[in-house]
């Protein structure tokens, strides 16, 4: 049994940028997700009651709503690790039983949000002290980043695809240089890339059940309400271990490899081309 916890800021988090993945990942026998979400615990806020619902509605192992009520976004979090090890404590997990922890990108995803940043920093420095396995959701590819595709065919589980699944390098290591200088992401060198396409629908009724928000002000102000891919960026090997199993679990609708066959065949034109030349 794999033991995946998303960890977010805020309840709407989570079904906006992995709602779909919550909804497909959550459907494999041997992988159980929770869900713990740093803030938003308010009596006189319904976003828990809200986070539950979506909840139910992709059926993920756990959910847990912690951190007391929502603060502005220039407030800063209360201490991230001390938040994570009640939410697990709460939920029975041991820290040694986590296979994969995952959290908001470094950049703060579509609006930069200092929380969502924040987050990144302290659970990254708190899972490599506990030699925990990382990793991140991200809207984009990030730039600085060489994208090495590992993927020779399409697979895909009911509506689950994989699009992409990529080893990733540093750019240039004089990039590494003026990101430590000027963007403070020099800490942020994941290994692999995996890009799912999702069920939109699931997602979307998600993102629905948070009444208390502006759902139309989310729809027009965030590209992921809308968007059914989503993208993980993982750190290791020891991370990948459930997303490998994941992947051995889909089908392949085609040939196995699509681009030696590809390659096969022009190599053969190319012989005869030269072959009728001459």
């Amino acid at each position: 049994m794999y033991r995946l916890v998303f960890v977010v800021c805020h309840p709407d988090d989570e079904a906006l940028w992995v709602g779909g993945l919550l909804h497909a990942l959550s459907k494999f026998s041997f992988l159980e997700i929770s869900v713990i979400c740093l803030s938003g615990h308010d009596a006189n806020s319904p976003r828990e009651e809200e986070f539950n619902a979506a909840k139910k509605i992709v059926g993920y192992h756990k959910g847990i709503v912690l951190g007391g009520r929502l603060r502005p976004a220039n407030t800063p979090l209360p201490s991230i690790a001390n938040t994570l090890e009640e939410g697990l404590q709460k939920i029975d997990l041991k820290k040694e039983d986590i296979s994969l922890l995952i959290t908001h990108s470094p950049y703060g995803d579509e609006h930069l949000n200092p929380h969502h940043i924040q987050a990144y920093n302290e659970l990254l420095h708190w899972s490599q002290e506990h030699k925990i396995p990382f990793g991140f959701f991200s809207c984009l590819l990030l730039p600085y980043l060489t994208h090495t595709s590992l993927l020779k065919n399409l697979k895909r589980l009911g509506n689950l695809h994989l699009l992409s699944f990529s080893l990733c390098k540093p750019f240039f290591s004089f990039l590494k240089t003026l990101v430590n200088k000027f963007v403070n992401l020099y800490k942020c060198q994941p290994k692999y890339y995996l890009l799912f396409n999702t069920d939109l629908e699931t997602k979307k009724k998600m993102v629905d059940c948070y009444k208390s928000i502006d759902i139309e002000m989310h729809q027009k102000g965030y590209g992921m309400v809308t968007n059914s891919c989503e993208g993980l960026y993982i750190f290791d090997n020891e991370g990948l271990k459930l997303f490998q199993e994941i992947m051995n679990a889909m089908d392949i609708p085609g040939p196995k490899d699509l681009f030696q066959a590809v390659s096969l065949r022009g190599s053969l034109k190319s012989m005869l081309f030269f072959w009728e030349k001459s």
